[in-house]
């Protein structure tokens, strides 16, 4: 499954994927951010994702890209874990990599760029 979304600077979004799957929406999209630094005081990009349900969701198999055409995906580390009702933030930043943290190995410009969330398990 392919989900899009269209930046512009602080824009916040929620969509949701279809009934039956697991409920993990983006809750938040942040491009020119100059609000929140990341874990290496860098201030990034970063998007938040949200588990509407009571249950973890491992998104083990999910990846996020900035490419239309799919190719160099980001594939989220095996074991990342949205706990029940809980957030996880991505953090895109090209230039540090964090230990225990996601980060992407791409970012983003406040220009109009394009964000590709793909659930693995799902055909």
């Amino acid at each position: 499954m392919r989900l899009i979304f269209y930046l512009l600077p602080f824009i916040s979004l929620v969509l949701t994927l279809t009934p039956g799957q697991a409920q993990v929406v983006v809750n938040e999209l942040c491009t020119d951010n100059s609000a929140f630094d990341s874990p290496g005081g860098r201030s990034t990009d970063y998007v938040e994702l949200y588990n509407l349900g009571a249950s973890p969701v491992n998104l083990t198999g999910w990846s996020i890209t900035e490419d239309p055409n799919g190719s160099d995906e980001f594939l989220l580390p095996a074991g990342t874990m949205i706990p029940g009702q809980g957030f996880l933030v991505i953090w895109l930043d090209s230039k540090t990599n964090y230990i225990d943290i996601v980060s992407t190995n791409f970012a983003l410009n406040d220009k109009g760029e394009q964000v590709f969330l793909y659930n693995g398990s799902v055909q």
